[in-house]
């Protein structure tokens, strides 16, 4: 009996031993590590356990944004200037070429911002005309002082599968060179539009007792509707000096320029706003009140400029030249 009981014993010790050594090796094969103490379903495992797992295998592969970067750089200097946009030929005064290659010879480019410090070193100081076009304002890129004006001109860029397009675009020419500035030939035929309103110069004379300082506003609108309608003048921008520009209505522009000289204030025509006109400089004992007798004797006569003395009476055109002459000795005389 005694001895039976010993075998039976020692089976049983050998069969529970044997399972919890398969437990532990189904666990390591699959990757759950040593045997955890804690119980039930669902609980985290301890902390600074790490899983000793498959390990994770990582995507050589690079992105589409990163790949795409791989290819510009790679790209010949040659490709990538046939990507860039290009001007028309025809509608400039001077050569096109890229931005790459612009230098002091002269010449016209689209020049991206970031590149513009590249094309100022290469351009220099240079009197050939050298242009460059940006679709931000020069001040804002650091080109202060440098003549500029917003224009509108065709664009030729690349399209899909390979091929052009031409476009209208609005953009910025800055003049870098210091002398002729590029412009835009004229395409077709050319249409002379009226305009209404004329840009007009102010003057009050110190020697005529007008005081030496910044004329208000009000004053010089005052002034100007004694002799015109004042809805006929706008824009009225007063100069530190004793004069101002304004805007005049083509309808009251001969009567305001007739009335130029009369109580010491001189209007004219703004430089290019219309044809010059002739001066008649008047003698040198000529004062303002006899010059103004003169003035209304002549019929071609459109008041008087002030100069240095003497004054000048200002004429319409060089055609009335002589005849007007005539008829302001005639009214010397009497």
């Amino acid at each position: 009996m005694t001895f039976g009981l010993s075998i039976l014993w020692h089976i049983q010790l050998g069969w529970h031993i044997t399972g919890r050594m398969r437990n532990r090796n189904m666990r390591a094969q699959n990757g759950n590590g040593p045997d955890n103490k804690m119980k039930g379903k669902g609980r985290a495992r301890g902390k600074g356990k790490v899983d000793m797992g498959t390990p994770v295998v990582q995507n050589s592969e690079p992105s589409a944004d990163d790949l795409l970067q791989q290819v510009i750089h790679a790209l010949p200097e040659a490709a990538l200037m046939r990507q860039q946009p290009q001007l028309d030929p025809t509608e400039w005064s001077i050569r096109t070429c890229h931005w790459q290659h612009l230098d002091s010879k002269g010449g016209i480019a689209i020049c991206p911002k970031t590149h513009i410090p590249t094309v100022l070193q290469n351009v220099g100081w240079t009197k050939e005309s050298v242009g460059i076009l940006t679709s931000e304002n020069p001040d804002l890129l650091g080109l202060r002082g440098f003549p500029r004006q917003e224009v509108f001109c065709n664009y030729s860029i690349m399209a899909e599968n390979a091929e052009r397009k031409n476009v209208q675009v609005r953009r910025w020419l800055t003049q870098l060179g210091y002398g002729q500035q590029v412009v835009q030939k004229l395409v077709g035929p050319t249409v002379q539009l009226y305009s209404t309103m004329k840009e007009m110069i102010v003057k009050f004379s110190p020697h005529h007792q007008w005081p030496i300082q910044k004329m208000p506003v009000n004053i010089i609108v005052a002034e100007l509707s004694q002799i015109v309608p004042e809805h006929a003048i706008s824009d009225v921008q007063p100069r530190e000096s004793v004069s101002a520009s304004f805007l005049c209505h083509a309808q009251f522009v001969d009567e305001l320029m007739r009335s130029s000289g009369r109580r010491g204030i001189f209007v004219k025509e703004k430089k290019g706003s219309s044809p010059e006109l002739e001066l008649l400089w008047l003698g040198e004992e000529s004062d303002l009140t006899s010059a103004l007798k003169i003035a209304e004797k002549t019929k071609e006569g459109l008041g008087l400029a002030q100069k240095r003395p003497p004054d000048s009476l200002t004429l319409c055109n060089s055609l009335s030249y002589s005849r007007c002459s005539i008829e302001i000795r005639q009214g010397a005389q009497t």
